[in-house]
């Protein structure tokens, strides 16, 4: 199941922009027509824009292990560029789609992973091509997350344990999406947290 949220702040902006032109419009019966155009154009577009926006930043949720979880990260692992996973381990990889993306990022030398526990699976990607890494005993996080690079722009999705078991009255997985553009810095203190991480 997807659920977007938007800022209410940017809702409230555009609400009141919108009415702000409506309100101009009616408060003069005498405008011409151009005006009235113009400022339909110009409502359409700042529509617009707040969906663009919008988009940028996604609340993702979803049920363990259930077929629209693994689609999503298939989905995810097969976006182009640099994918980076940091994660407790990758025995939660079950299914054929999540496993294929994976390999082929591999085999691409485009796959990343930042580990707790180095098992059979890591192993096989990194023969594959993939660089590996150990997350530090000393690094203890409920975060995970995985990073899209290509081209200078970076998407990350991250996980939050904590928030997902204080949030949720029933168990859910939930993702927050976002990129280098929205959250800079929510993708430059996860890029801190690899740096400490060794290469395997």
């Amino acid at each position: 199941m997807l659920t977007i949220k938007h800022n209410r702040a940017q809702l409230l902006h555009l609400v009141l922009t919108i009415t702000g032109v409506v309100g101009l419009s009616v408060g003069d019966q005498l405008l011409p027509r151009w005006y009235w155009k113009s400022a339909a154009a110009l409502g359409l577009c700042i529509l617009l824009s707040f969906l663009i926006l919008g988009r940028n930043r996604r609340i993702y949720r979803f049920k363990p292990n259930s077929p629209e979880l693994a689609r999503f990260f298939a989905q995810w692992y097969r976006r182009e560029g640099l994918l980076t996973v940091y994660c407790n381990d990758l025995d939660w990889v079950r299914t054929k789609n999540v496993e294929d993306a994976l390999n082929l990022k591999a085999s691409y030398r485009q796959l990343r992973l930042y580990l707790r526990a180095i098992g059979d699976k890591a192993n096989h990607l990194r023969s594959v091509g993939a660089e590996v890494y150990q997350i530090p005993d000393s690094l203890d996080s409920p975060h995970r997350f995985s990073i899209v690079t290509a081209d200078d722009f970076e998407r990350i999705i991250c996980r939050s344990k904590v928030i997902e078991s204080t949030d949720s009255g029933s168990e859910v997985i939930e993702f927050i999406s976002a990129s280098s553009t929205s959250d800079p810095y929510l993708v430059a203190l996860a890029k801190d947290v690899l740096s400490i991480c060794v290469k395997q």
